[in-house]
């Protein structure tokens, strides 16, 4: 069963991350919790990012199910799509049919590739990554950055930091 092998690979991959964690989020694996940590220095520093991750049933021919369950302003992030809508776009996870030049290519993509891709565009290491899912993001992000990471750095205190959000319940 493909979802089990990469399932223990990502566990390991994340063992020695200093910015994920996963783990079921019921009883099997079929259906994952992933935790993203904001990298010191992106305006999601320090921020506990949660994604809802499913296999499908034709995995691995089709990606993942990666849903970002903590609101967050950023350009390929839908905070406003509900549970079980797709609200995150990353390269990796977007499917091209016509010549699969970039996005999921099984067999050689997995899971743990789909992680590394996720905490990638938490912390910013490419521009813009996938479809644009939020344009206000984008459009911010690209004609003042300034204002986008004060943005990004609010929704990131107040959605984010369970410190802020426990003491401000």
């Amino acid at each position: 069963m493909r979802e089990a092998t990469d399932y223990k690979e990502a566990v390991e991959f994340c063992k020695r991350c200093d910015y994920c964690t996963i783990e079921p989020w019921g009883t099997s694996i079929d259906h994952l919790r992933l935790t993203v940590i904001g990298k010191e220095g992106t305006p999601y520093a320090n921020g506990k990012f949660i994604f809802e991750i499913k296999f499908p049933k034709d995995y691995p021919n089709m990606p993942p199910y990666f849903y970002c369950a903590t609101k967050m302003w950023h350009p390929n992030i839908d905070s406003s799509k509900p549970p079980g809508r797709l609200n995150m776009s990353v390269d990796l996870l977007d499917v091209n049919y016509i010549n699969f030049t970039w996005g999921w290519r099984p067999p050689f993509s997995n899971l743990k590739d789909a992680i590394e891709a996720t905490i990638s565009l938490i912390h910013l290491k490419k521009r813009i990554m996938g479809l644009t899912l939020n344009p206000k993001a984008e459009k911010q992000y690209r004609s003042n950055p300034e204002k986008f990471e004060r943005k990004a750095r609010d929704f990131t205190r107040k959605y984010a930091i369970e410190s802020f959000f426990i003491k401000n319940k």
